[in-house]
């Protein structure tokens, strides 16, 4: 049953309308993730974290946010649908399949239409409206005037998608939820001194870049087309192969596809450990 599961998911992936990722992440990872993520990165144990045969369901709550004058909302059930069927295919292999565990909760209220820049009344609308025995996902019309395509944010533990970016973005968001940093973590800001920059050798794997030793070194903070061929030395001036497969790096929508089986194992002690309150249900596949 799991399997026809898995199969409707992914003729819905493939026959629904296309969305283009068009701006940037705009998630800053907080202190607290990264430290519980370094704790697992630095422990053995970590490694032997291995998926069971069996998914996982993990529940999600859509918010859809509308004007208050008019039945327009940022996104249809179509796209909604669409949304779970990306999770559930990208997330397979993780051991993950996602659903609705209500009903979407549909917000008219114009502040909240369109959220980022002064003031943001994004955290306001997160705590007004969230569902605790889910992970929440909030689709807005615009994040920062439409430069940002989706941002997780620790503080209210939700994610949020701007509706012209439904797509990998919500993969891509849906992964800094369950603990995983950018590919080139470090980077968002700028330059990385030499001496902090992971080295194509694997030698400092663990304790630069995004910690994980399967992701290889990727400098690139802004979005770049595959295959990569600019020619950026690491420190001992070996060119980088940054992975353009992976869902947590700025590739270009087209080029993402995978998680590396380093970010999976995290992302799996992420939902058991930190977020084992929301797997209480009672839902099992038709």
């Amino acid at each position: 049953m799991k399997n026809f599961s898995l199969l409707l998911s992914l003729i819905l992936y493939f026959s629904l309308p296309s969305f283009a990722q068009q701006g940037k992440c705009g998630t800053v990872m907080s202190e607290e993730s990264l430290t519980w993520l370094k704790q697992h990165q630095q422990n053995p144990q970590y490694y032997k974290n291995t998926r069971n045969a069996e998914f996982t369901y993990v529940p999600i709550q859509y918010h859809v946010v509308g004007r208050e004058d008019s039945d327009t909302y940022s996104a249809s059930e179509k796209s909604l649908r669409r949304m779970l069927c990306i999770l559930n295919s990208d997330f397979a292999e993780v051991g993950f399949q996602f659903f609705e565990i209500e009903a979407p909760n549909y917000i008219k209220k114009d502040i909240y239409y369109n959220i980022g820049g002064s003031p943001n009344y994004g955290p306001q609308m997160m705590n007004q409206n969230y569902n605790d025995k889910a992970i929440n996902i909030y689709v807005v019309n615009q994040i920062e005037g439409g430069s940002v395509c989706g941002y997780y944010t620790f503080q209210n533990d939700a994610v949020a998608i701007q509706s012209s970016c439904i797509g990998v973005t919500i993969t891509h968001e849906m992964g800094h939820l369950l603990s995983l940093p950018h590919t080139f973590s470090g980077w968002e800001a700028g330059n990385v001194p030499p001496n902090q920059r992971e080295r194509v050798d694997g030698s400092n794997c663990k304790d630069t870049g995004d910690g994980f030793c399967d992701t290889p070194p990727d400098y690139l903070p802004g979005r770049w087309q595959c295959p990569y061929d600019d020619n950026i030395p690491d420190p001992t001036g070996v060119p980088i192969k940054p992975d353009h497969t992976l869902f947590m790096s700025y590739a270009a929508d087209d080029c993402l596809d995978r998680f590396s089986n380093e970010q999976m194992a995290a992302m799996r002690a992420n939902v058991f450990e930190r977020r084992a309150d929301i797997l209480e249900h009672d839902f099992s596949p038709v």
